[in-house]
């Protein structure tokens, strides 16, 4: 160890990482930006490719090992059945559907490793309002970290300029997914500044949106952008009103007055300008917010091979500069043909109406989990139909997860909106509103 600190330093973090990941899976999976803080802070990566992934992925392996001992954990995966299920053949069409070489190979690879584990992590965090609250804390904690820290950067002239506009903390932090990350934060402490909580937390809530708003328009995305005014926007007409919410939307007013302020001054503008120029029409290329012509060729593609699809890595094939179409459908359509097209589209569709369903019959603090569950698909979902290909996906099967383990909590807690079908829901409250009628 003396000869390598990098295994003393991974020995040390190991233990606590274990302990964490034996309380709760919330840990591995809200905490999994912790390796970016760590480079940012130091500059550098100490370890050689891959490693960090493979350990974060492992970390959330032996969380999910630990989680599925735990009551009710099998009842609660049975509830999400359809969507695991689907998963699998998708999992499996992809390695069935192969060609060769790298690209192919580790496409198929991540896949397996990210959607699965992060699907079923889902359902068991969303299915206890305790761990949910948890992750949804966590997950802004290590949003604000990270855009502290690309503040600090900034003010000491040492921003890490990933692209022409756009900023991270690290230079091995893609802007997208960082972009990403801080959309998430700023609906989390959104919420948190909505919905009946501390006063401790609401202020901390508060102040956190200017924070994370500085990491969100340094990355320069402007597909986070979209989804973040479009998710935000169905959380605020889900989210139940409640008697103080002029006082809330009152600190939601001051905090985005004072993140221009801070944008303004920290932010560099060409990452400013570029993060808002899918609005404004400006950019131009492939590179840009013209996906059309890839999304043709995915067509193309798609009516050459209509039933089986080009093959798992096809479409790098006809397109060596994007390798991928930047819609998920697409992508499906064009290397998987009809069947991942069904597989994918059943897959978003079963959740959509999961999610709605979950949202309507759910009362209290769950209908308040529900509207920030069906904000962040949202999120996703948008991402999803815009960039990146169906392996970098994860924030789709983890919400997903995260839908159907509102629907376990809901069945767990005896609602009869998810433990009833539908019509039998409808039948019980005419037969409870008959029986107030009658004498």
């Amino acid at each position: 160890m003396l000869a390598a600190p990098v295994l003393a330093f991974a020995l040390v973090v190991a233990v606590p990482a274990l302990i964490l990941a034996g309380r709760s899976v919330v840990y591995p999976l809200a905490l999994a930006g912790l390796p970016s803080l760590a480079i940012g802070l130091t500059g550098a990566n100490p370890f050689p490719s891959g490693v960090v992934f493979m350990a974060l992925t492992g970390w959330l392996l032996v969380g999910l090992a630990f989680a599925l001992f735990e009551h009710g954990a099998p009842e609660a995966l049975a509830t999400a059945a359809v969507p695991l299920v689907l998963t699998a053949v998708l999992a499996t069409v992809l390695v069935a559907r192969l060609l060769p070489g790298p690209y192919p190979s580790t496409k198929a690879q991540l896949f397996v490793a990210q959607a699965p584990p992060l699907l079923v992590a889902g359902v068991l965090i969303a299915r206890r309002a305790s761990a949910f609250r948890l992750y949804v804390g966590l997950t802004l904690f290590i949003a604000v970290a990270e855009a502290l820290l690309l503040l600090k950067q900034f003010g000491s002239g040492t921003g890490n300029e990933i692209n022409p506009g756009r900023y991270t903390v690290s230079v091995d932090f893609n802007p997208i997914l960082a972009g990403r990350q801080a959309a998430v934060g700023l609906v989390l402490a959104t919420f948190l500044v909505l919905v009946p909580v501390s006063a401790a937390v609401r202020l901390y809530a508060g102040i956190s949106l200017p924070f994370v708003a500085i990491s969100l328009l340094a990355a320069g995305s402007r597909g986070p952008i979209l989804a973040l005014l479009i998710g935000l926007g169905a959380m605020l007409i889900l989210l139940p009103s409640g008697a103080d919410r002029r006082k809330r939307l009152t600190l939601l007013l001051g905090s985005g007055l004072v993140s221009i302020y801070l944008i303004a001054r920290f932010v560099p503008g060409e990452a400013v300008q570029r993060s808002f120029s899918f609005f404004l029409g400006t950019g131009s290329g492939r590179s840009s917010n013209q996906r059309t012509e890839l999304w043709q060729e995915a067509w193309q593609l798609f009516t050459e091979h209509p039933f089986l699809g080009s093959g798992v890595g096809g479409f790098a094939l006809r397109d060596p500069i994007y390798v991928y179409p930047h819609n998920i459908l697409l992508e499906a359509l064009a290397e998987l043909g009809i069947i991942g097209f069904v597989l994918v589209g059943s897959f978003l569709a079963l959740a959509i109406r999961s999610a709605v369903s979950v949202w309507r019959f759910s009362a209290g603090p769950d209908r308040e989990d529900a509207a920030l569950v069906l904000a962040l698909f949202t999120l996703a979902f948008v991402n999803a139909m815009l960039s990146d290909p169906i392996e970098a996906m994860s924030a789709v099967w983890l919400t997903v997860g995260l839908v159907y383990g509102l629907r376990a909590r809901a069945r767990e807690r005896g609602n009869a909106s998810e433990a009833q079908p539908l019509r039998l829901v409808l039948r019980e409250r005419r037969g409870r509103a008959e029986a107030v009628r009658s004498p």
